[in-house]
Protein backbone atom coordinates (compact mmCIF):
# COMPACT_ATOMS: atom_id res chain seq x y z
CA UNK A 1 0.00 0.00 0.00
CA UNK A 2 3.09 2.89 0.84
CA UNK A 3 4.47 1.24 -2.16
CA UNK A 4 1.19 2.31 -3.98
CA UNK A 5 1.33 5.67 -3.45
CA UNK A 6 5.42 5.90 -3.98
CA UNK A 7 4.57 5.30 -7.17
CA UNK A 8 1.54 7.31 -7.51
CA UNK A 9 3.50 10.60 -6.18
CA UNK A 10 6.61 9.71 -8.81
CA UNK A 11 4.09 9.09 -11.62
CA UNK A 12 2.61 12.40 -10.96
CA UNK A 13 5.32 14.32 -10.57
CA UNK A 14 6.99 12.85 -13.86
CA UNK A 15 3.44 12.96 -16.12
CA UNK A 16 3.09 16.60 -14.50
CA UNK A 17 6.51 17.60 -15.96
CA UNK A 18 5.93 16.16 -19.54
CA UNK A 19 2.56 17.58 -19.50
CA UNK A 20 3.65 20.72 -18.73
CA UNK A 21 6.52 20.66 -21.52
CA UNK A 22 4.27 19.04 -24.15
CA UNK A 23 1.77 21.96 -23.61
CA UNK A 24 3.90 24.58 -23.64
CA UNK A 25 5.66 23.26 -27.22
CA UNK A 26 1.75 23.42 -28.91
CA UNK A 27 1.49 26.72 -27.50
CA UNK A 28 4.21 27.34 -29.08
CA UNK A 29 3.69 26.35 -32.15
CA UNK A 30 0.05 27.73 -32.56
CA UNK A 31 0.96 31.07 -31.13
CA UNK A 32 -0.78 31.45 -28.38
CA UNK A 33 -0.26 32.15 -24.44
CA UNK A 34 -0.53 28.78 -21.65
CA UNK A 35 -4.25 28.77 -21.32
CA UNK A 36 -4.63 26.01 -18.68
CA UNK A 37 -2.79 28.79 -16.03
CA UNK A 38 -0.73 26.37 -13.80
CA UNK A 39 -4.10 24.29 -13.86
CA UNK A 40 -2.66 20.56 -12.36
CA UNK A 41 -4.78 18.20 -14.16
CA UNK A 42 -4.92 19.00 -17.46
CA UNK A 43 -0.91 19.38 -17.51
CA UNK A 44 -1.41 15.70 -15.59
CA UNK A 45 -3.38 14.60 -17.86
CA UNK A 46 -1.53 15.65 -21.36
CA UNK A 47 1.16 13.67 -19.67
CA UNK A 48 -0.21 10.78 -19.04
CA UNK A 49 -1.40 10.91 -23.01
CA UNK A 50 2.39 12.25 -24.07
CA UNK A 51 4.01 8.85 -21.98
CA UNK A 52 1.96 6.55 -22.96
CA UNK A 53 2.67 7.57 -26.87
CA UNK A 54 6.33 7.69 -26.11
CA UNK A 55 6.45 4.11 -24.72
CA UNK A 56 4.37 2.73 -27.55
CA UNK A 57 7.02 4.27 -30.35
CA UNK A 58 9.82 3.25 -28.29
CA UNK A 59 8.12 -0.58 -28.54
CA UNK A 60 8.67 -0.30 -31.90
CA UNK A 61 12.04 -0.56 -31.51
CA UNK A 62 12.92 -1.97 -28.23
CA UNK A 63 11.44 -3.68 -24.76
CA UNK A 64 9.64 -1.11 -23.18
CA UNK A 65 12.05 -1.64 -19.89
CA UNK A 66 15.03 0.20 -18.37
CA UNK A 67 16.48 2.28 -21.14
CA UNK A 68 12.96 3.42 -22.07
CA UNK A 69 11.45 4.65 -18.16
CA UNK A 70 15.67 6.29 -17.95
CA UNK A 71 15.51 8.15 -21.11
CA UNK A 72 11.95 9.68 -20.58
CA UNK A 73 12.88 10.57 -17.08
CA UNK A 74 16.32 12.47 -18.25
CA UNK A 75 13.79 14.26 -20.41
CA UNK A 76 11.55 15.56 -17.54
CA UNK A 77 14.62 16.88 -15.77
CA UNK A 78 16.51 18.19 -18.11
CA UNK A 79 14.07 20.31 -19.84
CA UNK A 80 12.67 21.56 -16.35
CA UNK A 81 15.96 22.35 -15.71
CA UNK A 82 17.11 24.03 -18.81
CA UNK A 83 13.80 25.51 -19.50
CA UNK A 84 12.64 28.46 -17.47
CA UNK A 85 9.29 28.87 -18.58
CA UNK A 86 8.77 24.74 -17.77
CA UNK A 87 10.30 24.86 -14.23
CA UNK A 88 8.02 28.17 -13.49
CA UNK A 89 4.98 26.58 -14.42
CA UNK A 90 5.72 23.19 -12.31
CA UNK A 91 6.79 25.52 -9.25
CA UNK A 92 3.68 27.16 -9.58
CA UNK A 93 2.08 23.82 -9.53
CA UNK A 94 3.69 22.28 -6.78
CA UNK A 95 3.23 25.44 -4.64
CA UNK A 96 -0.88 25.06 -5.60
CA UNK A 97 -0.71 20.94 -4.41
CA UNK A 98 0.99 22.39 -1.65
CA UNK A 99 -1.35 25.03 0.02
CA UNK A 100 -4.06 22.55 -0.98
CA UNK A 101 -2.31 19.35 0.75
CA UNK A 102 -2.08 21.49 4.26
CA UNK A 103 -5.88 22.52 3.73
CA UNK A 104 -8.98 20.55 5.58
CA UNK A 105 -9.70 19.76 1.43
CA UNK A 106 -6.24 18.30 1.44
CA UNK A 107 -6.74 16.27 4.26
CA UNK A 108 -10.43 15.00 2.51
CA UNK A 109 -8.28 14.38 -0.79
CA UNK A 110 -5.42 12.29 1.28
CA UNK A 111 -8.02 10.24 3.12
CA UNK A 112 -9.55 8.72 -0.18
CA UNK A 113 -5.75 8.30 -1.76
CA UNK A 114 -5.31 6.69 1.51
CA UNK A 115 -8.44 4.48 0.99
CA UNK A 116 -8.32 4.17 -3.24
CA UNK A 117 -4.55 2.68 -2.16
CA UNK A 118 -6.01 0.51 -0.19
CA UNK A 119 -8.05 -1.21 -3.02
CA UNK A 120 -4.88 -0.94 -5.28
CA UNK A 121 -2.99 -2.64 -3.22
CA UNK A 122 -4.85 -6.47 -3.07
CA UNK A 123 -8.00 -8.58 -3.97
CA UNK A 124 -8.65 -10.18 -6.76
CA UNK A 125 -7.35 -9.37 -10.39
CA UNK A 126 -9.96 -8.85 -13.37
CA UNK A 127 -10.00 -11.98 -15.43
CA UNK A 128 -8.33 -10.47 -18.09
CA UNK A 129 -5.37 -9.69 -16.37
CA UNK A 130 -5.18 -13.61 -15.74
CA UNK A 131 -5.75 -14.37 -19.85
CA UNK A 132 -3.78 -11.86 -21.20
CA UNK A 133 -2.90 -8.44 -19.50
CA UNK A 134 -0.18 -9.46 -16.93
CA UNK A 135 1.51 -11.26 -20.37
CA UNK A 136 1.18 -8.74 -23.05
CA UNK A 137 2.77 -6.16 -20.23
CA UNK A 138 5.71 -8.70 -19.81
CA UNK A 139 6.46 -9.16 -23.88
CA UNK A 140 6.30 -5.48 -24.15
CA UNK A 141 8.43 -4.74 -21.48
CA UNK A 142 10.83 -7.89 -23.23
CA UNK A 143 10.47 -6.99 -26.96
CA UNK A 144 8.10 -4.23 -27.87
CA UNK A 145 6.47 -5.70 -30.58
CA UNK A 146 6.79 -9.20 -31.97
CA UNK A 147 5.38 -9.80 -35.34
CA UNK A 148 2.72 -11.74 -35.49
CA UNK A 149 2.23 -12.54 -31.50
CA UNK A 150 -1.44 -12.55 -31.75
CA UNK A 151 -0.78 -16.09 -33.39
CA UNK A 152 -0.19 -17.62 -30.09
CA UNK A 153 -2.84 -15.99 -28.34
CA UNK A 154 -5.44 -13.97 -30.09
CA UNK A 155 -5.81 -12.10 -27.25
CA UNK A 156 -2.63 -10.69 -27.51
CA UNK A 157 -3.81 -8.92 -30.65
CA UNK A 158 -6.57 -6.66 -28.85
CA UNK A 159 -3.78 -3.97 -28.83
CA UNK A 160 -3.94 -1.65 -26.32
CA UNK A 161 -1.72 1.50 -25.36
CA UNK A 162 -2.38 2.04 -21.97
CA UNK A 163 -0.85 -1.65 -21.55
CA UNK A 164 2.37 0.27 -23.13
CA UNK A 165 1.97 2.60 -20.22
CA UNK A 166 1.67 0.10 -17.68
CA UNK A 167 4.72 -1.72 -19.18
CA UNK A 168 6.21 2.05 -18.55
CA UNK A 169 5.17 1.75 -14.85
CA UNK A 170 5.72 -1.91 -13.89
CA UNK A 171 9.70 -0.96 -12.27
CA UNK A 172 10.40 -4.59 -13.02
CA UNK A 173 13.57 -3.69 -14.56
CA UNK A 174 14.90 -2.25 -11.12
CA UNK A 175 18.31 -4.09 -9.87
CA UNK A 176 17.84 -6.51 -7.08
CA UNK A 177 13.90 -6.17 -6.49
CA UNK A 178 12.44 -5.80 -10.19
CA UNK A 179 10.85 -9.21 -11.68
CA UNK A 180 13.44 -9.05 -14.73
CA UNK A 181 16.08 -8.22 -12.50
CA UNK A 182 15.84 -11.37 -9.86
CA UNK A 183 13.38 -9.98 -7.51
CA UNK A 184 9.72 -10.10 -8.00
CA UNK A 185 8.41 -6.15 -8.34
CA UNK A 186 6.45 -5.81 -11.26
CA UNK A 187 3.76 -2.62 -10.20
CA UNK A 188 0.63 -2.76 -11.64
CA UNK A 189 -0.76 0.80 -9.99
CA UNK A 190 -1.53 2.99 -12.70
CA UNK A 191 -5.59 1.72 -13.11
CA UNK A 192 -5.74 3.05 -9.62
CA UNK A 193 -3.59 6.22 -10.27
CA UNK A 194 -6.24 7.27 -12.62
CA UNK A 195 -9.11 6.51 -10.38
CA UNK A 196 -7.22 8.86 -8.00
CA UNK A 197 -6.85 11.78 -11.12
CA UNK A 198 -10.35 11.43 -11.13
CA UNK A 199 -11.57 11.73 -8.13
CA UNK A 200 -9.52 14.58 -7.12
CA UNK A 201 -10.74 16.13 -10.19
CA UNK A 202 -14.41 15.53 -10.02
CA UNK A 203 -14.20 16.46 -6.21
CA UNK A 204 -12.40 19.71 -7.46
CA UNK A 205 -15.05 21.03 -9.54
CA UNK A 206 -18.14 19.66 -7.28
CA UNK A 207 -16.55 21.92 -4.45
CA UNK A 208 -17.85 25.10 -6.16
CA UNK A 209 -21.36 24.03 -7.54
CA UNK A 210 -23.50 26.72 -5.85
CA UNK A 211 -21.02 29.48 -8.14
CA UNK A 212 -22.23 27.23 -11.26
CA UNK A 213 -25.49 29.08 -13.60
CA UNK A 214 -25.72 25.20 -15.32
CA UNK A 215 -24.71 22.13 -14.08
CA UNK A 216 -24.52 19.19 -16.74
CA UNK A 217 -20.22 19.13 -15.70
CA UNK A 218 -21.33 18.74 -12.35
CA UNK A 219 -23.51 15.51 -12.89
CA UNK A 220 -21.47 14.02 -14.80
CA UNK A 221 -18.67 14.52 -12.47
CA UNK A 222 -20.79 12.50 -10.20
CA UNK A 223 -21.52 9.99 -12.80
CA UNK A 224 -17.53 10.01 -13.29
CA UNK A 225 -17.66 9.48 -8.78
CA UNK A 226 -19.87 6.65 -9.43
CA UNK A 227 -18.09 4.68 -11.70
CA UNK A 228 -14.60 5.14 -9.38
CA UNK A 229 -16.26 3.64 -6.71
CA UNK A 230 -18.18 1.20 -9.18
CA UNK A 231 -15.11 -0.19 -9.91
CA UNK A 232 -12.36 0.44 -7.18
CA UNK A 233 -12.19 -3.16 -6.10
CA UNK A 234 -10.58 -3.85 -9.39
CA UNK A 235 -8.17 -0.62 -9.53
CA UNK A 236 -5.29 -3.68 -9.04
CA UNK A 237 -6.02 -5.29 -12.49
CA UNK A 238 -3.99 -3.11 -15.75
CA UNK A 239 -7.82 -3.37 -17.06
CA UNK A 240 -8.12 -1.99 -20.74
CA UNK A 241 -11.75 -1.27 -19.64
CA UNK A 242 -11.57 1.02 -16.31
CA UNK A 243 -8.54 2.90 -17.83
CA UNK A 244 -10.13 3.71 -21.30
CA UNK A 245 -13.89 4.72 -19.80
CA UNK A 246 -11.98 6.90 -16.85
CA UNK A 247 -10.33 9.21 -19.65
CA UNK A 248 -13.71 8.74 -20.99
CA UNK A 249 -15.50 10.27 -18.43
CA UNK A 250 -13.09 12.97 -18.26
CA UNK A 251 -13.44 13.99 -21.94
CA UNK A 252 -17.45 14.29 -21.24
CA UNK A 253 -16.87 16.25 -17.85
CA UNK A 254 -14.25 18.92 -19.12
CA UNK A 255 -16.18 19.24 -22.43
CA UNK A 256 -19.44 20.43 -20.51
CA UNK A 257 -17.32 22.38 -18.73
CA UNK A 258 -16.15 24.70 -21.72
CA UNK A 259 -19.98 24.19 -23.01
CA UNK A 260 -21.08 26.01 -19.66
CA UNK A 261 -18.29 28.77 -20.13
CA UNK A 262 -20.37 31.96 -21.09
CA UNK A 263 -17.31 33.47 -23.13
CA UNK A 264 -15.42 31.46 -25.97
CA UNK A 265 -12.21 32.64 -27.22
CA UNK A 266 -9.14 31.22 -28.74
CA UNK A 267 -8.14 29.32 -25.61
CA UNK A 268 -11.71 27.70 -25.38
CA UNK A 269 -10.62 26.61 -28.90
CA UNK A 270 -7.34 25.26 -27.94
CA UNK A 271 -8.84 23.11 -25.09
CA UNK A 272 -11.41 22.13 -27.37
CA UNK A 273 -8.52 20.90 -29.91
CA UNK A 274 -6.72 19.32 -26.93
CA UNK A 275 -10.07 17.14 -26.06
CA UNK A 276 -10.67 15.98 -29.98
CA UNK A 277 -6.73 14.79 -29.81
CA UNK A 278 -7.37 12.73 -26.64
CA UNK A 279 -10.87 11.57 -28.02
CA UNK A 280 -8.71 9.84 -30.90
CA UNK A 281 -5.88 8.64 -27.90
CA UNK A 282 -8.65 7.15 -26.04
CA UNK A 283 -10.00 5.33 -29.16
CA UNK A 284 -6.11 3.48 -28.93
CA UNK A 285 -6.50 2.93 -25.56
CA UNK A 286 -10.39 0.83 -25.77
CA UNK A 287 -11.57 0.95 -29.36
CA UNK A 288 -15.05 0.44 -28.36
CA UNK A 289 -14.25 4.11 -26.94
CA UNK A 290 -13.64 5.09 -31.04
CA UNK A 291 -17.14 7.07 -31.41
CA UNK A 292 -16.22 9.60 -29.37
CA UNK A 293 -14.27 10.62 -31.66
CA UNK A 294 -17.36 12.63 -33.06
CA UNK A 295 -16.77 15.26 -30.51
CA UNK A 296 -13.65 16.32 -33.31
CA UNK A 297 -16.47 17.86 -35.45
CA UNK A 298 -17.32 20.75 -33.04
CA UNK A 299 -13.80 22.26 -32.70
CA UNK A 300 -13.09 21.39 -36.68
CA UNK A 301 -16.27 23.60 -37.44
CA UNK A 302 -15.16 26.11 -35.47
CA UNK A 303 -11.25 26.83 -36.50
CA UNK A 304 -12.64 26.47 -40.64
CA UNK A 305 -14.88 28.75 -39.75
CA UNK A 306 -12.26 30.84 -38.11
CA UNK A 307 -9.52 30.33 -40.87
CA UNK A 308 -7.02 29.45 -38.34
CA UNK A 309 -5.46 26.80 -40.52
CA UNK A 310 -2.24 26.94 -38.50
CA UNK A 311 -4.40 25.49 -35.14
CA UNK A 312 -6.21 22.91 -37.53
CA UNK A 313 -3.03 21.40 -38.89
CA UNK A 314 -1.01 21.53 -35.66
CA UNK A 315 -4.53 19.45 -34.26
CA UNK A 316 -4.38 17.17 -36.99
CA UNK A 317 -0.47 16.29 -37.17
CA UNK A 318 -1.07 15.48 -33.22
CA UNK A 319 -4.16 13.97 -33.41
CA UNK A 320 -2.66 11.36 -35.98
CA UNK A 321 0.95 11.00 -34.55
CA UNK A 322 -0.95 9.86 -31.12
CA UNK A 323 -2.90 7.71 -32.84
CA UNK A 324 -0.66 5.82 -35.42
CA UNK A 325 1.83 3.73 -33.17
CA UNK A 326 -1.19 2.14 -32.27
CA UNK A 327 -1.99 1.19 -35.78
CA UNK A 328 1.54 0.02 -36.22
CA UNK A 329 1.62 -1.87 -33.19
CA UNK A 330 -1.86 -3.85 -34.63
CA UNK A 331 -0.36 -4.44 -38.17
CA UNK A 332 3.23 -5.73 -36.22
CA UNK A 333 1.20 -7.88 -33.85
CA UNK A 334 -1.36 -9.92 -35.85
CA UNK A 335 -1.33 -8.12 -39.56
CA UNK A 336 -4.70 -6.21 -38.98
CA UNK A 337 -4.67 -2.45 -38.63
CA UNK A 338 -7.78 -2.79 -36.38
CA UNK A 339 -7.62 -6.17 -34.63
CA UNK A 340 -10.42 -7.91 -34.71
CA UNK A 341 -12.41 -6.23 -37.44
CA UNK A 342 -11.85 -7.25 -40.69
CA UNK A 343 -13.24 -5.31 -42.77
CA UNK A 344 -10.56 -3.14 -43.39
CA UNK A 345 -8.05 -5.42 -44.90
CA UNK A 346 -4.89 -3.56 -46.07
CA UNK A 347 -1.65 -5.77 -45.45
CA UNK A 348 -0.82 -9.04 -47.01
CA UNK A 349 2.21 -9.79 -44.39
CA UNK A 350 3.64 -13.42 -43.68
CA UNK A 351 2.25 -12.91 -40.16
CA UNK A 352 -0.95 -12.14 -40.23
CA UNK A 353 -3.61 -13.53 -38.80
CA UNK A 354 -5.88 -15.91 -40.83
CA UNK A 355 -9.45 -14.31 -41.40
CA UNK A 356 -10.84 -17.17 -39.92
CA UNK A 357 -9.46 -16.84 -36.99
CA UNK A 358 -10.28 -12.99 -36.65
CA UNK A 359 -14.02 -14.17 -37.57
CA UNK A 360 -14.15 -16.28 -34.58
CA UNK A 361 -12.44 -14.41 -32.54
CA UNK A 362 -14.66 -11.14 -33.12
CA UNK A 363 -18.17 -13.14 -33.42
CA UNK A 364 -16.89 -14.62 -29.62
CA UNK A 365 -17.08 -10.95 -28.42
CA UNK A 366 -20.13 -10.25 -29.62
CA UNK A 367 -22.04 -13.93 -28.85
CA UNK A 368 -20.80 -13.25 -25.51
CA UNK A 369 -21.52 -9.86 -25.00
CA UNK A 370 -25.21 -10.53 -25.92
CA UNK A 371 -25.30 -13.40 -23.66
CA UNK A 372 -26.07 -16.13 -26.57
CA UNK A 373 -22.36 -17.67 -25.45
CA UNK A 374 -22.74 -19.66 -29.34
CA UNK A 375 -20.75 -18.11 -32.42
CA UNK A 376 -23.48 -20.13 -34.56
CA UNK A 377 -26.06 -17.50 -32.88
CA UNK A 378 -23.92 -14.46 -34.05
CA UNK A 379 -26.96 -13.49 -36.77
CA UNK A 380 -30.00 -14.17 -34.65
CA UNK A 381 -31.95 -11.44 -35.56
CA UNK A 382 -32.27 -8.63 -32.88
CA UNK A 383 -36.00 -9.73 -31.91
CA UNK A 384 -34.12 -13.07 -30.76
CA UNK A 385 -31.27 -12.08 -29.35
CA UNK A 386 -32.84 -8.94 -27.32
CA UNK A 387 -34.43 -10.84 -24.47
CA UNK A 388 -32.12 -13.25 -23.62
CA UNK A 389 -29.42 -10.50 -23.24
CA UNK A 390 -32.31 -8.69 -21.30
CA UNK A 391 -32.90 -11.44 -18.99
CA UNK A 392 -28.84 -11.97 -18.97
CA UNK A 393 -28.85 -8.88 -17.23
CA UNK A 394 -28.68 -8.19 -13.74
CA UNK A 395 -31.40 -6.19 -11.89
CA UNK A 396 -29.26 -3.26 -10.97
CA UNK A 397 -27.41 -3.39 -14.46
CA UNK A 398 -31.48 -3.28 -15.60
CA UNK A 399 -31.92 -0.58 -13.66
CA UNK A 400 -29.51 1.93 -14.99
CA UNK A 401 -30.37 0.68 -18.51
CA UNK A 402 -34.09 1.81 -17.98
CA UNK A 403 -32.36 4.96 -16.70
CA UNK A 404 -30.62 5.26 -19.90
CA UNK A 405 -33.98 5.09 -22.12
CA UNK A 406 -35.62 7.88 -19.49
CA UNK A 407 -32.51 10.16 -20.05
CA UNK A 408 -33.98 10.18 -23.96
CA UNK A 409 -37.83 11.12 -22.52
CA UNK A 410 -35.82 13.28 -20.44
CA UNK A 411 -34.04 14.90 -23.42
CA UNK A 412 -37.06 15.19 -25.30
CA UNK A 413 -39.14 16.61 -22.71
CA UNK A 414 -36.24 19.56 -22.34
CA UNK A 415 -36.08 20.18 -26.10
CA UNK A 416 -39.85 20.81 -26.35
CA UNK A 417 -40.00 23.05 -23.00
CA UNK A 418 -36.29 24.76 -24.73
CA UNK A 419 -38.67 25.63 -27.85
CA UNK A 420 -41.15 26.81 -26.02
CA UNK A 421 -39.39 29.48 -23.86
CA UNK A 422 -37.04 30.14 -26.65
CA UNK A 423 -34.11 28.95 -25.05
CA UNK A 424 -30.83 28.74 -27.31
CA UNK A 425 -29.57 25.25 -28.05
CA UNK A 426 -25.37 24.96 -28.25
CA UNK A 427 -24.09 23.90 -30.96
CA UNK A 428 -21.25 22.18 -27.80
CA UNK A 429 -24.39 20.62 -26.57
CA UNK A 430 -25.58 19.24 -29.61
CA UNK A 431 -22.54 17.76 -30.26
CA UNK A 432 -21.79 16.67 -27.15
CA UNK A 433 -25.18 14.29 -26.86
CA UNK A 434 -24.56 13.04 -30.43
CA UNK A 435 -21.25 11.29 -29.69
CA UNK A 436 -22.64 10.40 -26.26
CA UNK A 437 -25.61 8.12 -28.08
CA UNK A 438 -23.26 7.32 -31.28
CA UNK A 439 -20.97 5.12 -28.35
CA UNK A 440 -23.88 3.61 -26.31
CA UNK A 441 -25.59 2.48 -30.03
CA UNK A 442 -21.98 1.65 -30.88
CA UNK A 443 -21.60 -0.60 -27.38
CA UNK A 444 -25.28 -2.07 -28.01
CA UNK A 445 -24.31 -2.94 -31.96
CA UNK A 446 -21.06 -5.00 -30.94
CA UNK A 447 -20.65 -6.29 -27.91
CA UNK A 448 -23.12 -5.18 -24.91
CA UNK A 449 -21.78 -6.02 -22.07
CA UNK A 450 -22.49 -3.63 -19.29
CA UNK A 451 -18.71 -3.06 -17.95
CA UNK A 452 -17.43 -2.12 -21.73
CA UNK A 453 -20.29 0.94 -21.99
CA UNK A 454 -20.34 2.11 -18.40
CA UNK A 455 -18.62 5.57 -18.83
CA UNK A 456 -21.69 6.38 -21.39
CA UNK A 457 -24.44 4.39 -19.34
CA UNK A 458 -23.85 6.35 -16.11
CA UNK A 459 -23.47 9.66 -18.22
CA UNK A 460 -26.69 9.93 -20.42
CA UNK A 461 -29.17 9.72 -17.54
CA UNK A 462 -27.36 12.45 -14.73
CA UNK A 463 -26.85 14.90 -17.74
CA UNK A 464 -30.38 14.36 -19.09
CA UNK A 465 -31.56 15.99 -15.73
CA UNK A 466 -28.51 18.87 -15.87
CA UNK A 467 -30.09 19.47 -19.18
CA UNK A 468 -33.36 20.17 -17.93
CA UNK A 469 -32.32 22.18 -15.00
CA UNK A 470 -30.50 24.57 -17.70
CA UNK A 471 -33.73 25.22 -19.41
CA UNK A 472 -36.04 25.48 -15.84
CA UNK A 473 -32.94 27.95 -14.33
CA UNK A 474 -32.85 29.94 -18.17
CA UNK A 475 -33.61 33.46 -17.28
CA UNK A 476 -34.01 36.67 -20.25
CA UNK A 477 -35.52 39.41 -20.80
CA UNK A 478 -37.99 38.55 -23.47
CA UNK A 479 -38.22 34.62 -22.67
CA UNK A 480 -42.02 33.34 -22.09
CA UNK A 481 -42.52 31.67 -18.11
CA UNK A 482 -42.82 28.05 -18.64
CA UNK A 483 -46.04 26.00 -17.89
CA UNK A 484 -45.98 24.38 -14.76
CA UNK A 485 -47.21 20.96 -16.37
CA UNK A 486 -43.71 20.41 -18.07
CA UNK A 487 -41.60 21.46 -14.38
CA UNK A 488 -43.79 18.46 -12.80
CA UNK A 489 -43.77 16.38 -16.12
CA UNK A 490 -39.48 16.98 -15.80
CA UNK A 491 -39.11 16.65 -11.84
CA UNK A 492 -41.24 13.03 -12.17
CA UNK A 493 -38.72 11.94 -15.08
CA UNK A 494 -35.63 13.47 -12.35
CA UNK A 495 -37.22 11.18 -9.54
CA UNK A 496 -37.61 8.52 -11.43
CA UNK A 497 -33.98 8.86 -13.12
CA UNK A 498 -32.42 9.00 -9.64
CA UNK A 499 -34.38 5.89 -8.36
CA UNK A 500 -32.57 4.09 -11.32
CA UNK A 501 -29.01 4.10 -9.85
CA UNK A 502 -30.06 3.63 -6.66
CA UNK A 503 -30.09 -0.53 -6.73
CA UNK A 504 -26.69 0.44 -9.14
CA UNK A 505 -24.95 2.02 -6.10
CA UNK A 506 -26.46 -0.47 -3.14
CA UNK A 507 -24.86 -3.16 -5.19
CA UNK A 508 -21.57 -1.83 -5.69
CA UNK A 509 -21.36 -0.32 -1.76
CA UNK A 510 -22.58 -3.19 -0.64
CA UNK A 511 -19.31 -4.86 -2.93
CA UNK A 512 -17.05 -2.18 -1.85
CA UNK A 513 -17.70 -2.84 2.22
CA UNK A 514 -17.73 -6.69 1.38
CA UNK A 515 -14.20 -6.08 0.05
CA UNK A 516 -12.98 -4.39 2.75
CA UNK A 517 -13.43 -6.96 5.53
CA UNK A 518 -12.67 -9.89 3.50
CA UNK A 519 -8.93 -8.14 2.45
CA UNK A 520 -8.53 -6.14 5.83
CA UNK A 521 -6.03 -8.61 7.27
CA UNK A 522 -4.14 -9.08 4.05
CA UNK A 523 -0.43 -8.10 4.24
CA UNK A 524 -0.26 -5.74 1.60
CA UNK A 525 0.21 -2.29 3.69
CA UNK A 526 3.86 -1.68 2.67
CA UNK A 527 4.28 -3.90 -1.14
CA UNK A 528 1.21 -4.50 -3.20
CA UNK A 529 0.10 -7.57 -4.17
CA UNK A 530 2.22 -9.34 -6.34
CA UNK A 531 0.34 -10.71 -9.87
CA UNK A 532 -1.30 -14.55 -9.61
CA UNK A 533 1.68 -17.20 -10.05
CA UNK A 534 -0.02 -20.45 -10.66
CA UNK A 535 1.36 -23.49 -11.19
CA UNK A 536 1.68 -23.50 -15.56
CA UNK A 537 2.21 -26.25 -18.16
CA UNK A 538 5.14 -25.80 -20.04
CA UNK A 539 6.88 -26.99 -23.51
CA UNK A 540 10.08 -27.08 -25.33
CA UNK A 541 9.42 -24.74 -28.62
CA UNK A 542 12.63 -24.77 -30.72
CA UNK A 543 14.89 -24.37 -27.51
CA UNK A 544 12.20 -22.20 -25.72
CA UNK A 545 10.47 -23.08 -22.94
CA UNK A 546 6.76 -21.85 -23.21
CA UNK A 547 4.42 -21.83 -20.34
CA UNK A 548 1.16 -22.56 -21.18
CA UNK A 549 -1.79 -21.53 -18.42
CA UNK A 550 -4.27 -24.27 -16.85
CA UNK A 551 -7.45 -24.36 -16.81
CA UNK A 552 -7.80 -21.53 -14.45
CA UNK A 553 -6.77 -19.23 -17.40
CA UNK A 554 -4.59 -17.40 -15.74
CA UNK A 555 -1.19 -16.82 -18.22
CA UNK A 556 0.98 -15.81 -15.33
CA UNK A 557 3.21 -12.26 -15.54
CA UNK A 558 6.13 -14.39 -13.80
CA UNK A 559 6.10 -17.79 -16.14
CA UNK A 560 7.64 -16.00 -19.11
CA UNK A 561 7.28 -16.39 -22.14
CA UNK A 562 3.72 -17.86 -21.86
CA UNK A 563 -0.01 -18.58 -23.99
CA UNK A 564 -3.09 -18.84 -22.31
CA UNK A 565 -4.19 -21.28 -24.57
CA UNK A 566 -2.19 -24.39 -25.75
CA UNK A 567 -4.54 -24.91 -28.89
CA UNK A 568 -3.54 -21.56 -30.51
CA UNK A 569 -0.03 -21.91 -29.65
CA UNK A 570 -0.07 -25.30 -31.75
CA UNK A 571 -1.21 -23.96 -34.90
CA UNK A 572 1.45 -21.54 -34.99
CA UNK A 573 5.39 -21.89 -35.97
CA UNK A 574 8.46 -19.75 -35.25
CA UNK A 575 9.28 -17.01 -38.23
CA UNK A 576 13.21 -17.32 -37.51
CA UNK A 577 15.36 -19.36 -35.26
CA UNK A 578 14.38 -16.80 -32.19
CA UNK A 579 11.39 -15.77 -30.43
CA UNK A 580 11.28 -12.71 -31.15
CA UNK A 581 11.73 -13.12 -34.96
CA UNK A 582 7.88 -13.86 -34.90
CA UNK A 583 4.93 -16.08 -35.64
CA UNK A 584 3.03 -16.80 -38.07
CA UNK A 585 -0.21 -19.40 -38.55
CA UNK A 586 0.67 -23.10 -39.94
CA UNK A 587 -0.20 -23.83 -43.58
CA UNK A 588 -3.39 -25.58 -43.22
CA UNK A 589 -4.21 -25.53 -39.47
CA UNK A 590 -7.45 -22.83 -40.06
CA UNK A 591 -10.51 -24.10 -38.89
Amino acid sequence: MLVVIISWIYITLLTLAIGILVNQLLCRVIGIKDCYRSQIIPYIMIGFAASTVYAEVYSLFSGVAAACHILLLLLAVCTTALSKQVRGTLLQCLDKIRSIGISYEGLFYLIFIIFIAFYTSRGDFHTDTGIYHAQAIHYIEEYGVIKGLANIQLHLGYNSAYLALCALYTFAWIPGIGANAGGDLALHTVTGWIGVIGFIYSCYGLRRWKYHSKHLADLARIAFLIYIFTNITGFMSPATDYSALMVCHYILCVWLDMYEQTEHDDNTIYRLGMLSVYALFTASMKLSAAALVLIVLYPLIMLIKGHKWRQLWTFTLVGFLSFLPYLIRNVILSGWLLYPFGSIDLFNVEWKVPLEYLQIDSAQITVWGRCLFDVDKLDMPISQWLPIWWEGQSDYGQMILYGVILSVVMYIVSLLYALKRKVKIDGMLIVFLAALYINIAFWFLTAPFIRYGLAFLLTAPLVSIGAFMAVLQYKEKDAPGGSSVWKVFGVILTGCICVCYCDFIDNYTQDDLSFVKQHIRDPYYISQKPFDNRDEDSLDYNGYTIYVAGYDEVNSYYKFPGVCYGVMLERSEMMGDKFEDGWKAKVGKCP
